[in-house]
Order: structure tokens, then sequence, then C-alpha cells
């Protein structure tokens, strides 16, 4: 796994490989933003209900896939870096663009501007069964954790999917090596308590695929927004559009001519902003409720 993460997940050579050796991925320009979506990052949200505690529960759950017996996965100690390709280079960087100030308002590790060792790909393509299969054969370190074992990528009905490259960290942020028979938890000095896990997952690299037909009617903001929440987080879209919740989760499979929300939510960017300031040492079960508790301040208007 070294040999493609180098140290804590910087991966240069094999993403810009994918830019130039074959990949055929110049697609037409996506919609463009109308005035009301040229957001700064401080406005990155729109107003969501409030008092809701089993939807947000539900809403939670829905973004967080982890047992109660681990921690959930986000990047930390490694800062992240996106890149877009698939669409025409001012769409392509507008996108790219757009994720950043969103991990910068959301106090998500991140790069510089500039940095050019990707770990976070969002690719637009026309097929996206087609584009991982292609990537499967040119950079296979993709679809395997840390541990060398293959990564199970979860089913998507709608046009696109998502996945990380996991890697683990003791309790006191040191990355652990990989390989070895022994799980990770046996490696760390530090054992788990009934509060804290030994060891828990962060993410390496996080790959957003999306296809072009997804994205008709919707502009470059609406675009961003959702790869970002795929990106920094396990979103799970269908369960999140079960809870009924306002979520720029639901822009790809809305019906075209139907309201969709113009930007990213306030339950979406409450969301993010939770799960990166709960304690990473937590258990899951822990964290979720302190997310929920976030986003009831955030829903409310009140400070913390």
């Amino acid at each position: 796994m070294s040999r493609f993460l180098g140290h804590f997940g910087g991966v240069a050579w094999p993403l810009c490989a994918i830019c130039i050796a074959g990949v055929t991925l110049a697609v037409p320009a996506a919609a463009q933003d109308g005035p009301a979506n040229h957001a700064r990052a401080d406005d990155i949200v729109v107003e969501g209900r409030r008092d809701r505690d089993k939807q947000l529960q539900d809403f939670v759950r829905g973004l967080s896939f982890a047992p109660n017996s681990d921690s959930l996965a986000r990047w930390d100690g490694s800062d992240s870096c996106p890149l877009t390709i698939g669409l025409q280079p001012a769409d392509n960087k507008a996108i790219t663009d757009r994720i950043r100030r969103v991990a910068a308002a959301a106090k998500i590790p991140l790069a510089p501007a500039g940095c050019n060792k990707w770990n976070i790909l969002v690719i637009f393509t026309d097929d996206k069964a087609a584009m991982v299969k292609r990537l499967e054969k040119q950079v296979p370190d993709l679809f395997v954790n840390h541990r060398g074992d293959l990564i199970r990528i979860r089913k998507e009905a709608g046009p696109a999917l998502a996945w990380h490259v996991n890697g683990m960290v003791s309790r006191d942020g040191q990355l652990l090596p990989s390989g070895g028979d022994a799980p990770a938890e046996n490696r760390t000095a530090l054992g788990a308590t009934r509060l804290a896990v030994a060891a828990r997952p962060i993410y390496l690299v996080s790959v957003v695929v999306i296809e072009i037909r997804g994205t008709e009617g919707l502009t470059r903001t609406q675009l961003a927004d959702y790869a970002a929440m795929r990106a920094y987080s396990d979103a799970d879209p269908a369960k999140a559009d079960k809870t009924g919740a306002p979520t720029i989760l639901t822009v790809l499979t809305a019906p075209i001519g139907s309201a969709t929300p113009p930007s990213m939510t306030t339950w979406d960017f409450s969301f993010l902003k939770g799960l990166y300031a709960s304690q990473a040492v937590l258990y899951a079960n822990a964290q979720r409720g302190a997310i929920v508790e976030t986003m009831k301040r955030e829903l409310d208007g009140t400070k913390e």
C-alpha cells in the first residue's frame, strides 16, 4: 500500500495518470451558476427545520456508516487535496474551489491551494461502472484498504457512487503500519477503554464518481456540494432521502423540474461541522450524539 499512498495519503502520480493515460473524460460543460449560488464560505448553508430529534438521529445515522464498536471515519492527520476531472477546465476548477471552501468553512483538514498530492478525486463520466473498471485496471490501490483487503463499494441505484480508502491510526494519532496478521487495534500501546477506542479509521483517499446524466439542470455549486458531502463523510444519499430532511444529497436523483436545494443545506453543513468537531477517539454512538447536538445548535441558530 505504501507504494501508492506514500506518507499519509499523497497520491499525486497515480491520479495524474488517470488524467493523461487514455481516460477520455471530455464532456459538455456543467450548468452555470446563477447569482444566488455564488455563495461565500460563510453563506454555504440555507435554513433548515428545527426540533426534529428523531429525524436528526436518523439523518446522522444515514451519513455516518460505522458500527457502535468503532469510531467514525473522517479526514484526520492528513490534509485533503481535491481534484475534479471530466468537465471543461473552468467547471473542474470551480467545483474543486467550491469543495475547498466547504472544507475550510467546516474546519476540515485542507492542503494549501495548488496542492498536487490529490487524495480526493471527483470524476464526471458517462458510465460509472465502466469508469470503476478502468480505475481498477489503472489504479488498483484505490480499491484496497490499509491492510490490503479489497474495499467493498456500496451499490447505488442513482447516477453516482463513492468510496473511501481508509487507514488506521492509534488513539494518539500515529498511523498504524499496513499489512501484518495482528489486528490494528493490537498494534498500539494504548488500549481501548469504555469511552475511547484504541485505534480509529481515517480517510486516506476519497473517490466520487458522477455520471453526466445526473447533472442535467444542476449548477456547479450543487454538484460541488454534493461531492463534498460524499468525499468528507460516509453519507448515504438513499438513507438521507428517507429521513425527509432537506439535503443536497437528493439533487442527482430528484425528478427534472422538481425543487432542489440550491446549495448545501443547514442540515448538511451542520452535520459536517459536527462530524469534524466531535472527539475522534469516541465510539461512533457517542460521536453521533455529539453531531446531533451540534446540528441542534445550528438549526436553532444558537451558539456554543
